[in-house]
């Protein structure tokens, strides 16, 4: 079940700061609802660390593309985690190598790695793991062992 999070003056408020956030998602009126975590995070930039999390969202969603794309569409807590470390790692990839580091736009449907480096003339894929995404796989593991 999602968490659906009230859209209140301060959401309003904030989305008109970050451009990029600002032309990729609609939001509705004061007193409505939404799943998506960027709704809560945009809600509560009168925090520091929120805001400076949104406003790196804002800076970086030109040039991660599908990644920050991701963030903005996420409505649970656990993949936005995986969605910001994903931003994360293309962000330093991107201040060190520059625009041999892209994101990868994957089809509906269909699993792929999170970002592509060319160096010369060898490619680089890479899938990004999270702490989470281990412990996910711990409670399957589990749940095999118990149900067999």
């Amino acid at each position: 079940m999602n968490v659906k999070y009230r859209i209140a003056k301060t959401t309003i408020d904030s989305i008109h700061e970050f451009d990029w956030i600002k032309n990729k998602i609609a939001i509705g009126d004061i007193e409505s609802f939404d799943d998506r975590e960027i709704i809560r995070l945009l809600d509560n930039c009168h925090y520091d660390h929120i805001k400076k999390l949104v406003s790196f969202i804002n800076k970086y969603g030109e040039i991660s593309k599908e990644i920050s794309e991701k963030i903005l569409s996420c409505n649970d807590s656990y993949n936005l985690s995986r969605y910001l470390a994903e931003l994360y790692l293309f962000v330093y990839l991107y201040k060190l190598l520059g625009k041999s580091v892209k994101p990868v736009e994957t089809l509906p449907n269909t699993k792929s790695h999170d970002i592509t480096v060319k160096l010369d003339d060898i490619e680089y894929k890479i899938e990004i793991y999270t702490p989470g995404d281990f412990y996910s796989y711990e409670i399957f593991k589990r749940y095999l062992m118990t149900t067999s």
